[in-house]
């Protein structure tokens, strides 16, 4: 998506991933409309030909540009900090508040930022590590229950607000799965209760067609299950690797044979064709090849 222009004038910030903008404020003077759908040699056409222009990026299927005026170091005076993503699809709403402490962000895609401008004005671009971001979070989260555990323990006080923040915590779950387009595909995909997000049922699982395992118990069977599996495929292997030995040994014995056969018939029926020395000799290697298959090369 890009070409040797962008290089040298234009910078996607992502590199080779298309580059996600969220900002606020895209209604003031400082936005404009590139009045074409977006392409990228056109909204960079459009941004060199209008003037203080340092960035173009797609909103809607729109070319958006961003122009304002600079100091005399360069520096671009305007507040409004661009949060940037690289994760190919757009951050919900929810969880750009949550990243960034705004709301009512707008959003674009496929940024492109004037090189020159980009070297003085990098803190005016702020990127959103999702995944560490999540990880706090959910840190943080578990904390909280960590933390509610202990206030509640040995008492006899409502348990709701715990469960709330079980619940809470699920949802960031479920959330943090749909974001990433995780896969139920994995390790206990069987458990999966298919009419919820992302669930697992411990309670009844098919493992060996047993019942009412508890989690524990069912990592533990399962994890013998794997070490039995992973014995026998062992054992298939070994015994595959023999009978391909077996047989190729058989192979070779049969040419052998073939050759001796071939040898004493000619030696026979056309005296001095074949000398008693040659013969000797042939037969001798012929037992010493059949030897070194054997015994050195365990065919």
């Amino acid at each position: 998506m890009s070409n040797a222009s962008f290089d040298t004038k234009y910078k996607n910030l992502c590199n080779d991933k298309p580059t996600y903008v969220y900002s606020k404020n895209s209604n003031d003077g400082n936005f404009v409309s590139g009045g074409t759908p977006f392409e990228i040699k056109n909204c960079e056409d459009t941004c060199n030909n209008l003037e203080n222009c340092h960035a173009f990026f797609n909103k809607n299927d729109y070319c958006i540009l961003y122009k304002n005026d600079l100091d005399s170091s360069g520096v671009d005076n305007n507040p409004n900090i661009k949060y940037i993503t690289c994760d190919n699809k757009f951050l919900p709403s929810s969880t750009i508040k949550e990243l960034t402490s705004e709301t009512n962000m707008d959003k674009g895609n496929d940024l492109y930022v004037n090189t020159n401008y980009y070297k003085k004005n990098k803190d005016k671009f702020k990127y959103l590590n999702t995944e560490l971001k999540y990880s706090k979070i959910i840190t943080n989260d578990l904390k909280k229950i960590n933390d509610e555990k202990k206030n509640l323990a040995n008492t006899s006080n409502s348990r709701n607000f715990l469960y709330l923040l079980y619940d809470n915590i699920v949802n960031r779950f479920n959330d943090v799965a749909k974001y990433y387009d995780l896969s139920r595909n994995y390790l206990n995909s069987h458990l999966v209760n298919k009419n919820t997000n992302y669930s697992v049922d411990i309670r009844d699982n098919d493992l060996d067609n047993e019942k009412n395992l508890n989690y524990i118990k069912y990592i533990d069977k399962l994890n013998d299950k794997i070490k039995t599996n992973l014995s026998l495929d062992q054992q298939e292997v070994t015994t595959e690797r023999s009978f391909t030995t077996t047989f190729l040994y058989y192979i070779v014995l049969a040419l052998i044979m073939t050759i001796a056969i071939v040898t004493i018939i000619v030696y026979v029926m056309a005296p001095g064709v074949i000398s008693d020395l040659t013969l000797a000799c042939l037969l001798i290697g012929l037992i010493g090849l059949m030897y070194f298959l054997h015994f050195i090369l365990k065919i």
